[in-house]
């Protein structure tokens, strides 16, 4: 049987999910065959990490978008790359609104179609995946691969399939090999511990927390809020880098950093968890959704109240304390310890329409 890996996106933990699978499937390809399909709007941006030429290329949401004629080409170029052999796998991995027709054309094929869910619903301020998008592969699906219980519990009782996994989301290892040099860009007076925020900055990633407390917080810690998206008022003299950030920024930001703060007031999971983790740094996490699961027996990390963020205050001191006497953890018994995309993708291959998981 082949597995086919599909990524219709542009960039983000989709475009890193690809990436990391792609590689993977080396160490597998003696004994499975798989074929790798994404958008042309895929940027990696970043020639520490570049494009395979080898995956199969069709035409992006937005190159259609701004040239719809080319939405014939995706529907013909997909329909040649699945006429060959019906007994195929495919994996959906980040939602695309250009899934549904992909997933017809795979089902007049009699292929099976399997979904990567990696939200219950809409992010606050988040444009995609709608409601309605969600539930349908809910509903359409051969099998569902779930990053989080915390996800799989939101969404069980809409499930039209009893062939589900749950795997742990692996650090990433763009974010995880070593530079050659810390982050070189921050310029700071002081010689307090660097405090860090890096991600898309969105309406429920709790940004307003950080600029809420900006003062007792800068008492301790020199605060980074590193990402693209909008910034809330209330962050003067706050070290901000306003950007969509490489994979190498990324990773030297996180290695230059003392400490690493999830301030979400919603989440399903965090790709940036993991890698956080696999460094050994020290979290501070907000106690909702998926994110305390992610941390499960991890000793350098410590959570606060979202809904009570002055108990924010505390955790600081705490973590203030912690990073006074740390010490290298060599393990722990966090489950992104023993996570590998390797073993993700393992998993991935024992989903099959006729074993329930």
């Amino acid at each position: 049987m082949k597995t086919r890996l599909i990524y219709l996106g542009s960039r983000g933990g989709g475009a890193e999910i690809f990436r990391e699978l792609r590689f993977a499937s080396k160490e597998l390809e003696s004994i499975h065959e798989f074929e790798f399909i994404r958008s042309d709007g895929l940027r990696l941006s970043d020639n520490d990490f570049p494009i395979s030429n080898s995956d199969q290329v069709l035409p992006g949401l937005r190159t259609i978008l701004m040239k719809p004629w080319r939405f014939l080409i995706f529907l013909v170029k997909f329909s040649e790359l699945t006429k060959k052999n019906k007994n195929e796998k495919n994996i959906f991995l980040m939602p695309s609104p250009l899934d549904y027709f992909v997933f017809k054309i795979l089902k007049i094929r009699k292929q099976e179609c399997y979904f990567l869910i990696h939200d219950a619903s809409p992010h606050p301020g988040e444009f995609w995946p709608r409601n309605r998008s969600i539930n349908w592969r809910l509903k359409q699906a051969d099998g569902l691969i779930f990053l989080s219980n915390f996800v799989f519990q939101a969404v069980k009782k809409r499930l039209n399939t009893k062939n589900y996994k749950i795997i742990t989301h692996p650090p990433f290892s763009s974010f995880t090999g070593r530079p050659s040099e810390t982050y070189s860009n921050f310029n700071f007076s002081s010689n307090l511990p660097i405090m860090l925020f890096v991600g898309r900055i969105r309406k429920y990633k709790g940004i307003e927390i950080l600029a809420q407390y900006k003062t007792q917080i800068q008492d301790k810690f020199q605060l980074v809020i590193a990402g693209e998206g909008t910034l809330p008022e209330g962050l003067q003299g706050v070290k901000t880098i306003n950007h969509w950030l490489t994979e190498t920024e990324i990773r030297d930001l996180m290695f230059s950093a003392d400490i690493l703060i999830f301030p979400y007031t919603e989440a399903s999971q965090s790709g940036v968890i993991p890698s956080a983790i696999a460094l050994r740094k020290r979290l501070i996490v907000a106690d909702v959704g998926g994110l305390t699961e992610q941390i499960k027996n991890y000793s350098k990390a410590l959570t606060f109240n979202p809904d009570e963020p002055e108990t924010l205050l505390t955790t600081l001191e705490r973590s203030l304390n912690a990073l006074k006497e740390d010490v290298t953890l060599e393990k722990s018994d966090n489950q992104n310890d023993q996570a590998t995309f390797s073993e993700f993708l393992r998993q991935i291959l024992q989903v099959s329409r006729n074993h329930s998981m």
